[in-house]
């Protein structure tokens, strides 16, 4: 099986429900977790570089 990779949502809240859906989802279909990789997304330094774009 492929590594799986997930970039995480603004907080671990929002994170939870896509890792479990992929998770379990993957389980169900293989009999097997798969190999997953999350990243996780700062929401501030992303607000900041949205806020201070010229484009």
């Amino acid at each position: 099986m492929r590594k799986l990779g997930l970039v995480g949502g603004t907080g671990p809240e929002s994170t939870v429900p896509y890792y479990r859906g992929i998770v379990y989802g993957a389980r169900e279909r293989t009999g097997a977790f798969p190999p997953l990789t999350i990243e996780s997304v700062d929401v501030f330094r992303v607000l900041d570089f949205y806020g201070n774009s010229d484009s």
